[in-house]
């Protein structure tokens, strides 16, 4: 990044550094760093948006760029409680990426960005539903032996309990239980989790585990 930012802090090259090094950041912890660098790739695409004069794939391009600042943008605004403000960037991520038809599964990252943004506004329904229709165009669009549906059998696992639905909820954890242990049978850790929240819904009470979420 810093090798980019000394030969142009705008151009693309700087933004792809900018992005991973945020990214780097937000998986440690640290947002507020993270989420000075994504602002700062949000605004710079912004502004090459609105100098762009011709269409064709570079447009494209600018658009994907948008979508993933937007999205990461949201993601970080969500984890520092903020999710008023993150709500309109994840929905307009969403518009873009859903009507990508080039790489269709760009819709899978914005849908869960807006899982975790409903969640945190505490619409557990409109949350489970984003969720819901993340798994299905994951498996679409990647099949059914992806750690990613696995997670995402137990996210909605996770918000269905929120909203009191047990029996949907048993089985969503029953199902990533499964996959787990099929796929994933040394990764104890999370086998024990998945058990925990299994007998919590049945019964009748979540488990004392923080939301799963996603990051993307």
């Amino acid at each position: 990044l810093e090798v980019q930012e000394s030969i142009d802090p705008e151009s693309i090259e700087s933004y792809t550094a900018r992005q991973k090094v945020a990214r780097s950041n937000a998986q440690l912890g640290r947002y507020e760093e993270a989420l000075q660098a994504f602002e700062r790739n949000l605004e710079i695409i912004r502004q090459r948006l609105a100098a762009f004069t011709s269409d064709g794939e570079p447009l494209r391009k600018l658009y994907i760029h948008l979508a993933s600042s937007e999205k990461y943008v949201a993601q970080i605004y969500t984890r520092l409680g903020r999710c008023e403000e993150a709500l309109p960037l994840a929905l307009e991520a969403h518009e873009y990426s859903k009507s990508d038809k080039v790489e269709p599964s760009l819709v899978v990252y914005s849908l869960t960005t807006l899982v975790n943004v409903y969640e945190g506004l505490g619409d557990y329904e409109k949350a489970a539903a984003y969720a819901q229709e993340a798994l299905e165009e994951n498996i679409r669009y990647h099949g059914l032996d992806r750690i990613d549906n696995v997670f995402l059998y137990e996210v909605v696992g996770d918000l269905c309990a929120q909203q009191g639905l047990w029996g949907k909820a048993e089985a969503e954890y029953t199902r990533a239980l499964v996959e787990r242990e099929r796929l994933f049978p040394a990764d104890t850790k999370s086998l024990e989790r998945l058990e925990e929240k299994l007998s919590g819904v049945q019964n009748q009470k979540p488990a004392d585990f923080p939301f799963l979420g996603m990051w993307t």
